[in-house]
């Protein structure tokens, strides 16, 4: 089939005037869709379209649509918004005029890319940029096919679920925890689309999620469950985390792969997998690690290297001298009892008061104080003002503050934790000199830029993944605890703020 010798040039103008570069597959099949499209414009045969309002962008586009109308004396509003319509779904390779739902989508894959990254626990930062950037061209076309019920059929469907099982169902879950944001439902299709940005992204490491993995499933989502999987991830390094997903997504991922299953749910929902299954608080008590501990090493997951073969040097001179009767057993003991030494060694020297974390408390009564007011608005001067001791005891420098706002400003209150707690943080590398953090107690509420009213800013600075994970495990528990929330929103002076707070962490060490 041959193409209206016109064509080349109306698509040509068609790019030039939305700013955006048509794929090639999308090039050659508007070419002969187009030339089918003129013979059934020459034919007589009419569209019937309910009327709609024109976005800024279709504006643009339906001038190009009444231009290609015309050259067949056609004046037909159903026939241009048809035709408009179908141009927006088509895919494209670049975009140079950036307009607001660009901006909008470049914001939802951002969102998108961060809950795959923590999902799957693979690290995409070399490949972020690109990754969220080509992210946003495509979810350009997509966008307009699902506003306007167009269900896309991917040829590869059925191969991308068979080889990257994986892939495709952390992708999932990432676009349907987000897809609310459009008022539409991805298909499997779409999302496997998807699919294949990420696996480009994190090519060296896609493997990995071949390789055996556990599964950390909490179907509330809780920030403490947040802080489990942060837990996990820090303690066991070698470890290949997967999370957090719900009981839903986990009953639809692929467990072929899958060495043990971590739940803060009941284990009644997964009593049909064929894998192990461990309950688990969000905040596990001691003997809960020591147990999970145990479970890893049964399971040969490569947990402490250095610790196994430790112990299996040690089995091996005691099978030397005497009969092992319950080998497992013995391995099951011994690793339990250097975890347990090691890691309680761990914990106290953390724990010592003059190790805390905690060095700053603040009740700041009525407005903030006037030196403190060199940024707008109101909620910038607050958290300016929260960390002003930790920038004048040297734990941080100026950057490390401008990051925190800078990072509020473009994401929204997402270092809200809720019950009127902000914890404010960014990076070691944005400006941390020591590992601290400072808590300020305000007697008038913070406006967040949502809307959302705080109370008190927790400004956390950690110079390493590690050194804070005791004092954020101590303030998630302490905020699930409404009457400890309750006691610290009803101090009104900086001496009753300071012994209730210092109570707190005094308490902590001592257990």
């Amino acid at each position: 089939m041959s193409y209206s010798p016109d064509l080349p040039a109306l698509l040509q103008s068609y790019e030039d005037l939305v700013g955006s570069s048509l794929t090639d597959d999308a090039h050659h099949f508007m070419m002969y869709f187009l030339t089918w499209y003129d013979q059934r414009l020459v034919n007589g045969e009419r569209v019937s379209f309910a009327q709609a309002t024109w976005s800024e962008e279709a504006d643009r586009i339906r001038d190009w649509a009444e231009a290609f109308l015309a050259r067949h004396d056609i004046n037909d509003t159903d026939e241009c918004q048809y035709l408009c319509r179908l141009m927006r779904q088509q895919a494209v390779t670049s975009v140079s005029q950036k307009d607001a739902l660009y901006d909008s989508l470049h914001h939802f894959a951002d969102h998108l890319a961060s809950r795959f990254a923590s999902l799957s626990g693979l690290d995409i930062t070399q490949e972020r940029k690109v990754l969220v950037d080509r992210l946003t061209v495509h979810l350009i076309s997509a966008y307009h096919r699902l506003q306007n019920g167009i269900r896309y059929q991917n040829p590869m469907l059925s191969k991308i679920k068979q080889d990257y099982q994986s892939l495709f169902y952390l992708t999932k879950a990432a676009v349907k925890s987000q897809e609310h944001l459009w008022h539409a439902s991805f298909s499997d299709d779409e999302i496997a689309l998807i699919a294949t940005y990420f696996g480009g992204a994190v090519v060296q490491q896609t493997e990995e999620l071949q390789q055996r993995q556990i599964l950390v499933v909490c179907s509330s989502g809780i920030g403490t469950s947040q802080f489990l999987l942060l837990q996990l991830r820090s303690r066991y390094p070698q470890v290949h985390f997967t999370g957090l997903l719900s009981t839903a997504e986990c009953l639809q991922f692929p467990l072929d792969d899958v060495g043990l299953v971590i739940t803060t749910t009941s284990r009644q929902y997964f009593q049909n997998i064929p894998c192990p299954v461990l309950s688990i608080s969000p905040l596990p008590t001691t003997q809960e690690w020591e147990e999970l501990h145990n479970r890893l090493a049964e399971l040969d997951f490569p947990i402490d290297t250095g610790l196994r073969e430790n112990v299996r040097e040690i089995v091996a001179i005691i099978s030397d001298y005497a009969k092992i009767e319950d080998m497992n057993g013995l391995l099951r003991g011994l690793n339990d009892y250097f975890y347990r030494k090691n890691h309680q060694m761990k914990i106290r020297s953390r724990q010592s008061q003059s190790d805390s974390l905690l060095k700053y408390v603040t009740y700041c009564s009525g407005e903030i104080p006037a030196a403190a007011k060199h940024a707008k608005p109101a909620w910038q001067n607050a958290i300016q003002y929260a960390c002003q001791p930790l920038l004048q005891g040297h734990f941080i420098v100026q950057s490390y503050i401008d990051r925190i706002i800078a990072l509020l400003s473009r994401y929204g209150d997402y270092m809200v934790l809720g019950k009127g707690v902000l914890l404010a943080h960014a990076k070691t590398k944005d400006g941390v000199l020591a590992s601290s953090a400072a808590l300020t107690l305000f007697e008038k509420p913070i406006t967040m830029q949502s809307g959302k009213e705080i109370r008190c800013i927790i400004c956390l600075a950690p110079q390493n993944q590690n050194d804070h994970l005791d004092f954020l495990a101590l303030l998630l528990q302490k905020l699930n605890d409404a009457e400890w929330c309750k006691n610290l929103f009803t101090r009104n002076s900086q001496e009753e703020l300071e012994s209730f707070i210092w109570t707190t962490v005094d308490e902590n060490a001592d257990q």
